[in-house]
Protein backbone atom coordinates (compact mmCIF):
# COMPACT_ATOMS: atom_id res chain seq x y z
CA UNK A 1 0.00 0.00 0.00
CA UNK A 2 1.12 3.63 -0.99
CA UNK A 3 -0.34 6.39 0.65
CA UNK A 4 -0.01 9.81 -1.01
CA UNK A 5 1.72 9.02 -4.32
CA UNK A 6 1.61 11.77 -5.93
CA UNK A 7 4.25 12.88 -3.42
CA UNK A 8 6.41 9.90 -4.37
CA UNK A 9 8.84 11.79 -6.43
CA UNK A 10 6.83 14.54 -8.30
CA UNK A 11 8.79 13.10 -11.01
CA UNK A 12 7.42 12.21 -14.18
CA UNK A 13 9.39 9.39 -14.95
CA UNK A 14 9.01 7.90 -11.58
CA UNK A 15 5.37 8.62 -11.76
CA UNK A 16 5.21 6.94 -15.01
CA UNK A 17 7.15 4.18 -13.82
CA UNK A 18 4.83 3.61 -10.63
CA UNK A 19 1.63 3.32 -13.70
CA UNK A 20 3.38 1.36 -15.69
CA UNK A 21 4.35 -1.21 -12.52
CA UNK A 22 0.74 -1.05 -11.61
CA UNK A 23 -0.85 -1.74 -14.97
CA UNK A 24 1.20 -4.50 -15.55
CA UNK A 25 -0.38 -5.88 -12.21
CA UNK A 26 -3.39 -4.88 -11.94
CA UNK A 27 -3.34 -2.71 -9.45
CA UNK A 28 -6.19 -0.02 -8.96
CA UNK A 29 -4.77 3.12 -7.62
CA UNK A 30 -7.72 5.24 -5.09
CA UNK A 31 -7.42 9.01 -3.76
CA UNK A 32 -10.15 10.86 -2.01
CA UNK A 33 -12.10 11.22 -4.80
CA UNK A 34 -12.27 8.09 -7.14
CA UNK A 35 -10.55 4.58 -8.35
CA UNK A 36 -8.35 4.64 -10.69
CA UNK A 37 -7.63 1.46 -13.11
CA UNK A 38 -3.98 2.28 -14.60
CA UNK A 39 -5.22 -0.70 -17.55
CA UNK A 40 -8.03 1.98 -18.58
CA UNK A 41 -7.01 4.72 -21.20
CA UNK A 42 -8.90 7.36 -19.73
CA UNK A 43 -7.99 6.36 -15.64
CA UNK A 44 -4.10 6.56 -16.91
CA UNK A 45 -4.89 9.51 -18.67
CA UNK A 46 -5.94 11.47 -15.66
CA UNK A 47 -2.79 10.01 -13.80
CA UNK A 48 -0.90 11.36 -15.99
CA UNK A 49 -2.29 14.94 -15.63
CA UNK A 50 -1.95 14.33 -11.98
CA UNK A 51 1.56 13.69 -11.88
CA UNK A 52 2.23 16.01 -14.77
CA UNK A 53 0.36 19.10 -12.03
CA UNK A 54 2.22 17.90 -8.89
CA UNK A 55 5.61 18.30 -10.61
CA UNK A 56 4.18 22.36 -12.09
CA UNK A 57 3.57 22.65 -8.18
CA UNK A 58 6.63 21.58 -6.96
CA UNK A 59 8.45 23.89 -9.75
CA UNK A 60 6.22 27.08 -8.95
CA UNK A 61 6.96 26.19 -5.14
CA UNK A 62 10.88 26.41 -5.77
CA UNK A 63 10.66 29.38 -7.93
CA UNK A 64 8.44 31.37 -5.47
CA UNK A 65 11.65 30.56 -2.56
CA UNK A 66 14.31 31.31 -5.31
CA UNK A 67 13.12 34.85 -5.62
CA UNK A 68 12.02 35.54 -2.14
CA UNK A 69 15.97 34.59 -1.43
CA UNK A 70 17.20 36.45 -4.31
CA UNK A 71 14.84 39.70 -2.96
CA UNK A 72 16.47 39.08 0.48
CA UNK A 73 19.69 38.93 -0.95
CA UNK A 74 19.61 42.26 -3.06
CA UNK A 75 18.93 43.90 0.17
CA UNK A 76 21.97 42.20 2.26
CA UNK A 77 19.56 40.54 4.64
CA UNK A 78 19.71 37.00 3.91
CA UNK A 79 22.15 35.42 5.97
CA UNK A 80 25.24 33.61 4.57
CA UNK A 81 27.95 31.60 5.64
CA UNK A 82 31.12 33.67 6.31
CA UNK A 83 34.51 32.44 6.12
CA UNK A 84 37.44 32.02 8.56
CA UNK A 85 38.49 35.52 8.67
CA UNK A 86 34.90 36.87 9.36
CA UNK A 87 32.80 36.25 11.88
CA UNK A 88 28.65 37.60 12.82
CA UNK A 89 27.89 39.54 15.88
CA UNK A 90 25.37 39.72 18.59
CA UNK A 91 22.93 41.75 16.13
CA UNK A 92 23.89 39.29 13.09
CA UNK A 93 26.10 42.11 11.32
CA UNK A 94 29.87 40.79 9.89
CA UNK A 95 32.87 41.93 11.51
CA UNK A 96 36.58 40.67 11.44
CA UNK A 97 37.31 37.22 13.34
CA UNK A 98 38.15 38.70 17.13
CA UNK A 99 40.97 36.09 17.07
CA UNK A 100 44.35 38.32 16.35
CA UNK A 101 46.06 35.41 14.96
CA UNK A 102 43.48 34.47 12.76
CA UNK A 103 44.03 37.88 11.42
CA UNK A 104 47.52 37.96 11.20
CA UNK A 105 47.44 34.94 9.10
CA UNK A 106 44.97 36.39 6.57
CA UNK A 107 46.84 39.46 6.55
CA UNK A 108 50.41 37.26 5.79
CA UNK A 109 48.91 35.91 3.11
CA UNK A 110 47.33 38.83 1.05
CA UNK A 111 50.38 40.39 1.99
CA UNK A 112 52.83 37.22 0.50
CA UNK A 113 51.06 37.74 -2.63
CA UNK A 114 51.33 41.07 -3.13
CA UNK A 115 55.02 40.58 -2.91
CA UNK A 116 55.26 37.01 -4.61
CA UNK A 117 52.37 37.41 -7.28
CA UNK A 118 51.86 33.47 -7.21
CA UNK A 119 48.96 31.60 -5.03
CA UNK A 120 51.88 28.63 -5.25
CA UNK A 121 54.84 30.45 -4.30
CA UNK A 122 52.69 32.15 -1.24
CA UNK A 123 51.52 28.55 -0.30
CA UNK A 124 55.38 27.27 -0.45
CA UNK A 125 56.28 29.99 2.12
CA UNK A 126 53.65 28.92 4.69
CA UNK A 127 54.35 25.26 4.49
CA UNK A 128 58.39 26.42 4.95
CA UNK A 129 57.84 28.21 7.82
CA UNK A 130 55.03 25.94 8.85
CA UNK A 131 51.86 28.27 9.16
CA UNK A 132 48.82 26.67 8.56
CA UNK A 133 45.73 28.67 7.24
CA UNK A 134 42.47 28.92 9.20
CA UNK A 135 38.95 27.04 7.53
CA UNK A 136 35.64 27.12 8.41
CA UNK A 137 34.31 23.46 7.36
CA UNK A 138 30.73 23.18 6.77
CA UNK A 139 30.83 19.27 7.32
CA UNK A 140 32.22 17.41 10.74
CA UNK A 141 32.32 16.96 14.23
CA UNK A 142 32.79 21.16 14.62
CA UNK A 143 30.39 22.30 11.50
CA UNK A 144 31.00 26.19 11.02
CA UNK A 145 33.96 26.64 13.85
CA UNK A 146 37.08 27.48 13.06
CA UNK A 147 40.22 25.00 12.76
CA UNK A 148 43.64 24.94 11.37
CA UNK A 149 44.38 23.07 8.49
CA UNK A 150 48.11 22.86 6.09
CA UNK A 151 48.16 25.33 3.15
CA UNK A 152 47.79 23.79 -0.19
CA UNK A 153 46.85 25.50 -2.75
CA UNK A 154 43.23 25.53 -2.67
CA UNK A 155 42.73 27.07 0.17
CA UNK A 156 45.44 29.91 -0.80
CA UNK A 157 43.51 30.16 -3.84
CA UNK A 158 39.84 30.43 -1.50
CA UNK A 159 41.36 33.13 0.42
CA UNK A 160 42.36 34.80 -2.28
CA UNK A 161 39.29 34.61 -4.59
CA UNK A 162 36.61 34.93 -1.84
CA UNK A 163 34.90 38.95 -2.23
CA UNK A 164 34.00 39.15 1.37
CA UNK A 165 37.61 39.57 2.61
CA UNK A 166 37.08 42.85 0.10
CA UNK A 167 34.25 43.66 2.21
CA UNK A 168 31.75 42.55 -0.64
CA UNK A 169 28.17 41.02 0.26
CA UNK A 170 27.70 38.55 -2.40
CA UNK A 171 25.23 36.35 -3.60
CA UNK A 172 25.21 34.04 -7.32
CA UNK A 173 29.29 32.71 -7.35
CA UNK A 174 28.29 29.67 -8.16
CA UNK A 175 25.63 27.89 -10.26
CA UNK A 176 24.68 24.50 -10.67
CA UNK A 177 24.23 23.18 -14.09
CA UNK A 178 23.70 19.79 -16.58
CA UNK A 179 25.59 17.10 -14.34
CA UNK A 180 26.74 13.55 -15.50
CA UNK A 181 25.80 9.86 -14.85
CA UNK A 182 27.86 7.86 -12.88
CA UNK A 183 27.22 4.39 -11.83
CA UNK A 184 23.62 5.44 -12.58
CA UNK A 185 23.31 8.25 -10.59
CA UNK A 186 22.92 12.01 -11.92
CA UNK A 187 25.25 14.59 -9.75
CA UNK A 188 25.10 17.96 -10.76
CA UNK A 189 28.29 19.83 -11.23
CA UNK A 190 29.05 23.49 -9.72
CA UNK A 191 30.40 25.94 -12.11
CA UNK A 192 31.50 29.43 -10.78
CA UNK A 193 29.75 32.55 -12.02
CA UNK A 194 31.95 35.15 -13.72
CA UNK A 195 32.01 38.34 -11.28
CA UNK A 196 30.40 40.52 -14.00
CA UNK A 197 27.25 38.03 -13.98
CA UNK A 198 26.95 37.88 -9.80
CA UNK A 199 23.58 38.10 -9.12
CA UNK A 200 24.04 40.40 -6.30
CA UNK A 201 27.14 42.59 -5.29
CA UNK A 202 27.34 45.00 -2.74
CA UNK A 203 30.79 47.02 -2.04
CA UNK A 204 31.88 47.59 1.06
CA UNK A 205 29.34 46.09 3.05
CA UNK A 206 31.11 45.19 5.56
CA UNK A 207 34.90 45.52 6.77
CA UNK A 208 37.85 43.40 4.76
CA UNK A 209 41.20 42.96 4.77
CA UNK A 210 41.84 44.51 1.54
CA UNK A 211 39.90 46.87 -0.64
CA UNK A 212 37.58 46.00 -3.89
CA UNK A 213 40.35 47.37 -6.21
CA UNK A 214 42.99 45.24 -4.87
CA UNK A 215 40.84 41.89 -4.70
CA UNK A 216 40.42 42.70 -8.51
CA UNK A 217 44.00 43.26 -9.24
CA UNK A 218 44.52 39.77 -7.89
CA UNK A 219 41.65 38.18 -9.72
CA UNK A 220 43.52 39.56 -12.39
CA UNK A 221 46.58 38.62 -11.72
CA UNK A 222 45.69 35.00 -10.71
CA UNK A 223 43.87 34.47 -14.47
CA UNK A 224 47.28 36.12 -15.66
CA UNK A 225 49.12 33.43 -14.05
CA UNK A 226 47.64 30.59 -16.26
CA UNK A 227 50.08 29.12 -18.72
CA UNK A 228 48.25 29.61 -21.85
CA UNK A 229 50.20 32.15 -23.90
CA UNK A 230 47.53 31.80 -27.09
CA UNK A 231 45.01 33.68 -24.73
CA UNK A 232 47.97 36.17 -23.82
CA UNK A 233 48.72 34.89 -20.16
CA UNK A 234 52.18 35.70 -19.14
CA UNK A 235 52.10 32.49 -16.82
CA UNK A 236 54.31 33.14 -13.48
CA UNK A 237 57.75 33.61 -13.34
CA UNK A 238 59.48 30.30 -12.81
CA UNK A 239 63.21 28.93 -11.98
CA UNK A 240 65.44 28.21 -14.76
CA UNK A 241 69.00 28.39 -16.38
CA UNK A 242 66.78 30.14 -19.86
CA UNK A 243 66.76 33.82 -20.59
CA UNK A 244 63.33 35.20 -21.76
CA UNK A 245 61.35 32.03 -21.14
CA UNK A 246 57.79 32.88 -21.46
CA UNK A 247 58.55 35.97 -23.20
CA UNK A 248 60.07 35.20 -26.21
CA UNK A 249 57.65 35.61 -29.72
CA UNK A 250 58.44 34.02 -33.15
CA UNK A 251 59.23 35.75 -35.81
CA UNK A 252 57.20 34.68 -38.15
CA UNK A 253 53.58 33.81 -36.47
CA UNK A 254 54.32 36.03 -33.20
CA UNK A 255 53.48 33.38 -31.13
CA UNK A 256 54.99 32.73 -28.02
CA UNK A 257 57.56 30.52 -28.25
CA UNK A 258 58.08 27.15 -25.38
CA UNK A 259 61.18 26.18 -23.54
CA UNK A 260 62.63 23.20 -23.70
CA UNK A 261 65.43 21.77 -21.20
CA UNK A 262 68.04 18.85 -23.36
CA UNK A 263 71.35 17.25 -22.77
CA UNK A 264 72.05 14.46 -20.21
CA UNK A 265 71.42 16.57 -17.51
CA UNK A 266 68.59 18.57 -18.44
CA UNK A 267 70.35 21.62 -18.30
CA UNK A 268 70.76 23.28 -21.75
CA UNK A 269 67.72 25.21 -22.41
CA UNK A 270 66.42 26.07 -25.56
CA UNK A 271 63.50 27.97 -26.98
CA UNK A 272 61.05 26.07 -30.17
CA UNK A 273 58.11 26.35 -31.40
CA UNK A 274 55.44 23.55 -32.03
CA UNK A 275 54.89 22.02 -34.81
CA UNK A 276 51.11 24.02 -35.84
CA UNK A 277 53.40 26.82 -36.47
Amino acid sequence: MSLDASRLARNNRDWHQLLDLCSLFGVIIADGERLYDPCAYHDRLLLGLSGIMSEAELHQIRQRLHQGERQKAARGELRLPVPAGLAHDRSGGIILNPDEEVQARLGLVFGKFRELQSARAVMRYLRKKDLPLPVRPVLGPSPHDVVWREANSPRVLGILQNPAYAGAYVYGRRRLEGGRIRQGVYRPKTTKVPIADWEVCLRAAHPGYIDWEEFMENQRRLANNINRYEAGHSGVPRKGAALLQGIAVCGRCGRRMSLRYSGPAGDYPGLHMSRRS
